[in-house]
């Protein structure tokens, strides 16, 4: 390690910039260039606004100005009503009774009500991941309370045998270990079922904004198997080794005198929806689910916004990661903004819908982006759907360009697959790596030369369009959501290719918009085609760079 030099290292491969020149784009034109004023769409599996390097622009300015949900994977249904209680709590759908904060404004004192399990929109790998924490902690708690009756048996069974007890006195001992037995059989069936957390949902108008809050206070509660009670005279001793963290969120969720459970949410702060505050919320210092709402259809519909994958947010780094203190981190254009539009559904393993899809497109219309970035899609044959006809004439009508992942089905050709396949519209990115990356994201001692990766899809399309129109790097090392516990992460494909040519689009629509020149889907994708230099492979397919 004495013999490692630091300066040395090609850090500018972490995020490939010098293959398409950014570097020398800043050179010439200064930091100030840097995407400020470009609105990116990015319809992908959603993204964590809480994610370093996506927080904020260079300027100050938020780095995501909406965070939205298009598949309902995280809906609440909050259309029932709930009046608030003398003793100043809502009766929330789970039965459980909410401590309301009295500074909260509700001038009419009702409030919407409904409830959701967690894992129903939690992304999988979060799951498996508080899973083992409870499963562990489940463990734990049965083994104590196994233990508890096996002393309690062990006890009895000493007192049975003694010789100067009577006859009554043997009987009723008799009857407690048979009842101990029983207990012991049913606490031997007890397995942790999996089924995750309840969260009530409370809804409300304060006058002027509809509000809401979220019952995360339990949560922990969950993770770390406190819910689990055993209705027995069987004492255990509960004393375990949980953090002060989960100590403090035990004053929080109590049994009043009347033996009602009571959840204190009155120490949570209300959110609005994104696009007003620009705030998001954690559910807990366990999972570390960073969180957004919107709030739909006069407070009848709670919209619960979270990433079903790291797939959107290391996107949206490649395009326009900002870090202050390390710029060979930052993304491409890391002066854009962005719309996280989620149409990975978390209900079906991230799979993309049409419904999803078509609502995308609608938000993008709604917000007037610049540019779309979807790394998302199939293999297709012929083009055809509501899909591809929907964006032609965002990009035809309203000047929106598109830019979409060939597809990692190489490397015969016509593997291009949906939606760039299915219209000459979008411009379609193939995926290639340089020596530089090679040597930062592989550690490879052989070091190839520039070349496209095995698997990036070709065209042309079956009905005779290029389909994969330019390349651009395929890998980096590229910001993740916080739940991962981790910062980053080295991912591959041609969807990190596209975000790589859409963020380098970016940097060239903020210029030209400074300089107020005028320019159109067709000659953006014209300069791209004509100013790439070749890559050196197969010219049939035009993968260039």
């Amino acid at each position: 390690m004495d013999d490692f030099d630091t300066n040395t290292f090609p850090k500018f491969g972490v995020m490939p910039k010098q293959e398409t020149e950014v570097l020398k784009f800043f050179a010439e034109n200064g930091k100030n260039f840097n995407g400020n004023g470009v609105i990116v769409a990015i319809l992908d599996g959603g993204c964590d606004p809480g994610a370093q390097g996506l927080m904020v622009t260079p300027e100050g300015k938020p780095k995501f100005i909406d965070v939205i949900d298009a598949t309902g994977s995280g809906d609440v249904d909050t259309s029932k009503t709930a009046k608030l209680n003398d003793d100043g709590t809502v009766t929330g759908l789970s039965g459980i009774k909410l401590k309301i904060n009295p500074k909260w404004k509700n001038p009419s004192n009702v409030f919407k009500v409904g409830m959701i399990r967690a894992y129903k929109f939690f992304p999988k790998p979060l799951v498996k991941r508080v899973e083992k924490i409870r499963s562990e902690k489940f463990g734990i708690k049965k083994k104590k309370y196994m233990d508890s009756i096996e002393g309690k048996l062990d006890e009895l069974i000493k007192d049975i045998n003694k010789k100067d007890i009577s006859v009554a006195e043997q009987k009723s001992i008799k009857a407690k270990i048979d009842d101990m037995k029983t207990f012991k059989s049913e606490i031997e069936k007890i397995s942790n079922d999996k089924c995750g957390p309840i969260m009530d949902v409370l809804c409300w108008n304060d006058g002027t904004e509809w509000c809401c809050v979220v019952d995360t206070t339990n949560i922990n509660k969950y993770y770390n198997c406190e819910d689990m009670y055993v209705n027995s005279e069987v004492s255990v001793d509960e004393k375990t080794d949980d953090t002060d963290s989960d100590a403090k969120m035990d004053s929080y969720c109590y049994i009043n005198n009347n033996g009602e459970r009571i959840n204190d949410i009155s120490i949570l702060t209300p959110m609005i929806n994104y696009k007003k505050s620009l705030k998001y919320g954690t559910l807990s210092d366990i999972d570390l689910l960073n969180y957004c709402i919107n709030i739909y259809d006069d407070g009848n519909i709670v919209s619960i916004v979270v990433p079903s994958s790291s797939h959107g947010s290391h996107v949206a780094g490649i395009i326009g990661a900002y870090y202050k203190d390390d710029i060979t981190r930052n993304g491409m254009a890391p002066g854009c903004q962005m719309i996280s539009i989620k149409i990975g559904d978390t209900r079906l393993g991230t799979m993309e819908t049409n419904q999803a899809l078509m609502r995308g497109l609608n938000y993008v219309k709604e917000y007037k982006c610049d540019l779309v970035n979807m790394s998302y899609g199939e293999p297709s044959t012929f083009p055809s759907g509501a899909f591809p006809n929907e964006v032609d004439r965002l990009v035809w009508k309203y000047g929106t360009i598109f830019i979409s992942s060939a597809g990692n089905d190489g490397p015969c050709l016509s593997t291009a697959g949906a939606p760039q396949s299915a219209t000459n519209s979008i411009v379609g990115i193939g995926a290639m790596f340089t020596p530089n990356m090679i040597k930062t994201e592989y550690g490879l001692c052989d070091i190839p030369n520039m070349n496209a990766y095995t698997w990036t899809s070709r065209g042309p399309t079956l009905d005779g369009a290029l389909g994969v129109k330019i390349c651009a790097p395929g890998g980096a090392i590229s910001p993740i959501p916080t739940y991962n516990l981790s910062k980053s992460q080295l991912m591959n494909g041609t969807s990190m290719a596209s975000p790589n040519a859409c963020g380098n689009v970016a940097l060239l629509l903020g210029i030209l918009k400074d300089k107020k020149i005028k320019y159109t889907p067709t000659g953006i994708e014209t300069a791209l085609i004509n100013s790439a230099s070749n890559a050196g492979i197969e010219t049939i397919a035009k993968d260039m760079v």
